[in-house]
């Protein structure tokens, strides 16, 4: 399920990830549940995951990271689940970055108290894409 919502080229471009095969995802995916530093949980819809929340080290940073799958987006889900984690996830400050053009991940972030902190450049295979860091002291 996790690698369908990740292979939609267009919800990986909004999100500014990358796509990967499904053995590449699948080992990206081992690498991140097996370190004892993240915090990983599925965002369920009546008994049906549609997302996932995730904090993880960074350059020596911990970061949020969230997806929520394409025929969900609208319903304040992200908002919600957000919201919930940043109460399990309680380390701070806690770094997030969202591609410029994602207005809606923005507002997630915005909602949860989270202000930009810079702008920069990301690139995702091949692709210059512009990005805002925010943070939550």
């Amino acid at each position: 399920m996790l690698y369908e919502w990740h292979s939609d080229q267009s919800s990986a471009r909004l999100a500014a990830v990358p796509t990967r095969t499904p053995e590449d995802f699948d080992r990206h995916w081992a690498d991140i549940l097996s370190n004892p530093e993240v915090l990983a949980r599925i965002i369920q819809l009546d008994g049906a995951a549609v997302g996932y929340l995730v904090s993880f080290i960074r350059d020596r940073r911990r970061w949020l990271g969230y997806w929520i799958s394409r025929e969900h987006w609208g319903c304040g889900l992200a908002s919600a689940g957000v919201a919930l984690f940043l109460n399990i996830e309680t380390a701070r400050p806690i770094h997030a970055a969202v591609a410029k053009h994602n207005r809606a991940s923005r507002r997630v972030l915005e909602k949860a108290g989270f202000r930009v902190m810079e702008e920069g450049i990301h690139e995702v295979q091949g692709e210059r894409i512009e990005e805002l860091l925010c943070v939550l002291a």
